[in-house]
């Protein structure tokens, strides 16, 4: 049975949203959150032991039970019904993110304990006040910015460094999954590079996103960049796609996996990098459809390589691009509807281009803080792909 939880990138999300527009993120813990929903189906089971009762009899189940391979979907329902049919009888502002039985309640400053005192009367739950650890995710509100840390090393990644299977290696952490794959035939390569990725998980422990309110002459929105590095493995010349997204100021999504199929040429790569980051896109205009948060403009996408992003406004490049997966081609359709937007950024200010491949300490350094919101970023002036 599938129970939806919260995601990743929707808590960031929803984090940069709440900053942005001064709103309270309260933190509540459910009590035995299984049982709290009804049974809508019909469920039988034996008598409990020492019930005085016909052996005969089974019990009809009417409430839901841990173990229950229902349960958690159960309750999901179960809660969300409840905020949306009992509490919404007056306007105002109210989102709610559930991670199983710990949920965030995010809502105007004024509304907030009328809104935690409605939940307190229909569940037993734990006010546990402002947002502090959520979901594996530690959260700090700082009036003012400035926090540096030191790097014991300063990337994750040599620059210099290829392995390959005993040649001899999601952001949480997606270079320390590349390393994993050689678990089962590994060397002193593959060695000397796990314990550069954990050096430098070492030296960054207390670096965090942080993100911003912005003026409203910057504009409130997502920004992405996508980037590819070509045949990057040496053992299926598969090139890998990276893009991120910046909210705020910092990221609230980011991705970082290796193509389905081998590119025959850079466009080809990056092109795909750019189809599986307007997957993205289009789920963050969804996101907000349902936060009923407005979008003035299309998501904005930036790409380091011009001829991917002229082939993503109009059919070019017939004889190099003819044999391009149909599936890849959808992000026409969505530039076309307006839905995102491309544009141009040097390679030296793509952001994603520090989840593709390994970079030198300087330029690693500069992209990183950008995605963390360790410093402004500006990008360039807007104007579409030609």
């Amino acid at each position: 049975m599938f129970a939806p939880v919260v995601r990743l990138d929707s808590i960031c999300t929803l984090t940069s949203l709440a900053n942005q527009n001064d709103w309270d993120i309260q933190q509540l813990n459910v009590t035995l959150a299984y049982l709290h929903a009804n049974v809508k189906e019909e469920l039988y089971m034996r008598q409990i032991p020492y019930f005085d009762n016909r052996s005969s009899n089974v019990l009809c189940l009417c409430q839901s039970l841990y173990s229950l391979k229902q349960a958690g979907r159960m309750w999901n329902y179960a809660c969300v019904y409840h905020w949306i049919m009992d509490i919404s009888s007056k306007l105002y502002v109210l989102i709610v993110a559930v991670h199983v039985n710990d949920s965030i309640i995010i809502t105007t400053p004024n509304n907030t304990n009328f809104v935690v005192s409605k939940l307190l009367c229909k569940f037993e739950m734990r006010n546990l006040g402002p947002i502090r650890h959520f979901s594996g995710i530690h959260f700090k509100w700082y009036r003012q910015q400035g926090l540096k840390d030191a790097y014991p090393a300063n990337t994750p990644m040599s620059p210099n460094v290829q392995l390959t299977q005993y040649d001899g290696i999601k952001l949480k952490f997606p270079y320390g999954i590349f390393v994993a794959q050689y678990t089962t035939c590994y060397g002193p390569a593959h060695m000397m590079a796990i314990k550069q990725v954990i050096r430098y998980l070492k030296g960054t422990l207390f670096l965090g996103l942080s993100y911003k309110q912005l003026e409203a002459e910057v504009g409130f929105r997502e920004v992405g960049y996508s980037d590819a590095n070509w045949g990057s493995n040496l053992l299926d010349r598969k090139s890998i796609s990276g893009n991120v997204y910046l909210l705020g100021g910092a990221a609230v999504s980011w991705s970082a996996k290796k193509q389905p199929t081998v590119a025959l040429a850079t466009m080809e790569a990056e092109y795909m990098a750019l189809s599986h980051a307007c997957t993205q896109a289009i789920w963050f205009c969804q996101f907000f459809q349902e936060l009923y948060y407005p979008a003035d403009a299309p998501t904005l996408i930036l790409s380091d390589n011009l001829a991917a992003l002229t082939l993503s406004v109009e059919s070019q490049f017939h004889g190099r691009s003819k044999h391009i997966d149909i599936r890849h081609h959808f992000m026409r359709d969505t530039i076309e509807k307006r839905m995102i937007s491309t544009l141009y950024v040097p390679s030296n200010e793509n952001l994603a281009d520090a989840l593709t491949k390994a970079l030198p300490a300087p330029q690693f350094n500069y992209l990183t803080n950008a995605i963390m919101g360790e410093q402004v970023f500006e990008g360039p002036e807007e104007e579409e792909a030609d």
